[in-house]
C-alpha cells in the first residue's frame, strides 16, 4: 500500500481493535497518522472519543483466544478443493487440530456435514464432496458468491438477495443470501415455500403447512457495541464502569447499563420476568424501566443460571458474537458449546452482580440525555 494522506471514517466501529486496523491501514511510511472521524449523532461522537483515548493509553483488547470450531467446516473445504484427489482424511483433520478438538466432536462434525449433503463418504477414512459442497465450489469464481471456503471471516459486502412472490412478482424482503438453500422460509412469522432461485432472487410462495421453517437472516444494519468498548464510556462522564446512571424518560426511567449489545441481549432476557424493563433504540448502552427503580428487586444468578439460559437462547447470540459464517453448519451441540465459550459466563456474572444503580449527577445529565432524546 502506497502512502496515504487521510484515513476517513463514517461512523465508529463498535470495539477498539477494529478501530486500530482500520487507522491502521494509513500513512505506513511515516511515524503519523491523520484520521478524520465523522459522526452523525452525540453517540458516535461519544464513541469515537472513548476510541481515540484508548488507543492513547494502548488499551486495544487482545483477540479472544476461545477456539472457533466453525473452522474446521472452513479447513476441510479447503483442503478439498485443494487435494489433487479431492478427499480429505480424518487422521489429516487429526494432526491439524491437534489440541484444539478431539477426534469425537470431529467425526460428530463431519458425520453432520454429511447429513447436509456437504461431504460424502469415499474409501475407508476419506470424505469427498457432496452435492451442496459441489455447487458452493462452482460458486467461488463468481463475483457474488456468498460463502468463501478460503476465510472463516462473514463477508459484510454480500450483496442481498431480493424474495420475490412468484405470483405478483413483487419484492417482500431483501435478504442476506447465505443459507437460503432451503425449502420453507419464515418471513415475519408466515411460511413460505421456496420455489424456485435463479441467482437474483429467490421466489416463493405462501407454504401450504407450517412444518419446520428456517428465519431469514437479514443483513445487519449497524456493528455491535462490544462489551469493552461500552464499558470504556463511563469515564466520560466522569463514573466507573459499575456505577449505571438513570435519567427520567416520558414513560418510566433510562437505564445506562454500559454492557454492550451481547452482555446486554442476555441481561434483558433475565431481568424480564422480575420487572418492567424494555430494549430501547440503544439496547448496548441502556433500558427503559418501566417500574420505579427505588422498588426494584434485582434477581440473584449465578454462572449456572446463565450458562443454561445461554445454551437454550443461543441462536440469538451467534451472530451477535460473530462466530464465523460456517457456525451454522456444525451439529448443534457444538454450536451451543461455541456460544456458551465466547460469552464468557463468568465474566458476565461478576460485571452484571456489580452494578450499582443511581440517579444521573446533575452535571452529565444534558449529555446523557442527548444520547437517546
Amino acid at each position: 500500500v502506497g502512502n496515504i494522506d487521510v484515513v476517513i471514517l463514517i461512523g465508529p466501529p463498535g470495539d477498539v481493535n477494529s478501530f486500530a486496523q482500520r487507522i491502521g491501514r494509513g500513512n505506513r511510511r511515516r511515524a503519523t497518522q491523520q484520521v478524520a472521524c465523522f459522526f452523525r449523532n452525540p453517540l458516535e461522537r461519544l464513541l469515537f472519543e472513548a476510541l481515540k483515548t484508548a488507543l492513547e493509553q494502548d488499551r486495544a483488547v487482545a483477540a479472544a483466544g476461545n477456539f472457533r470450531p466453525s473452522v474446521v467446516i472452513q479447513q476441510i473445504f479447503s483442503l478439498i478443493k485443494q487435494s489433487p484427489s479431492g478427499v480429505v482424511r480424518l487422521s489429516t483433520l487429526d494432526t491439524l487440530f491437534e489440541g484444539l478438538i478431539d477426534e469425537k466432536n470431529l467425526s460428530s462434525i463431519v458425520g453432520h456435514l454429511q447429513q447436509l449433503d456437504y461431504l460424502d463418504t469415499g474409501r475407508p477414512g476419506d470424505w469427498r464432496p457432496g452435492e451442496r459442497l459441489n455447487d458452493l465450489f462452482d460458486q467461488q469464481a463468481s463475483d457474488y458468491c456468498e460463502l468463501s471456503i478460503y476465510s472463516n471471516i462473514r463477508s459484510s459486502t454480500s450483496r442481498p438477495v431480493e424474495i420475490r412472490d412468484q405470483h405478483t412478482h413483487q419484492t417482500v424482503a431483501r435478504v442476506d443470501a447465505q443459507w437460503l438453500a432451503r425449502p420453507v422460509l419464515t418471513l415475519e412469522g408466515r411460511a413460505l415455500h421456496v420455489e424456485w432461485v435463479d441467482g437474483e432472487a429467490i421466489w416463493v410462495s405462501g407454504a401450504p403447512h407450517e412444518g419446520a421453517v428456517d428465519k431469514v437472516h437479514y443483513q445487519g444494519t449497524r456493528q455491535y457495541l462490544q462489551f469493552d468498548l461500552a464499558q470504556l464510556l463511563p469515564v466520560h462522564f466522569g463514573l466507573e464502569p459499575h456505577q449505571t446512571p438513570m435519567i427520567t424518560a416520558p414513560d418510566g426511567w433510562w437505564w445506562f447499563h454500559w454492557l454492550g449489545d451481547v452482555y446486554a441481549h442476555v441481561l434483558l432476557g433475565l431481568l424480564t420476568p422480575h420487572c418492567a424493563v424494555e430494549r430501547t433504540r440503544l439496547p448496548g448502552l441502556c433500558f427503559l424501566l418501566r417500574d420505579d427503580p427505588r422498588t426494584l428487586t434485582w434477581p440473584t444468578w449465578n454462572d449456572t443460571l446463565v450458562r443454561r439460559y445461554v445454551e437454550s437462547h443461543y441462536r440469538g447470540l451467534e451472530r451477535m458474537l460473530d462466530l464465523g459464517p460456517f457456525q451454522e453448519l456444525l451439529p448443534v451441540d457444538l454450536r451451543r458449546r461455541a456460544v456458551v465459550d465466547q460469552f464468557d459466563v463468568s465474566r458476565f456474572v461478576e460485571k452484571t452482580t456489580r452494578l450499582s444503580l443511581l440517579p444521573a449527577p446533575e452535571t452529565v445529565l444534558e449529555r446523557l440525555s442527548s444520547l437517546v432524546f
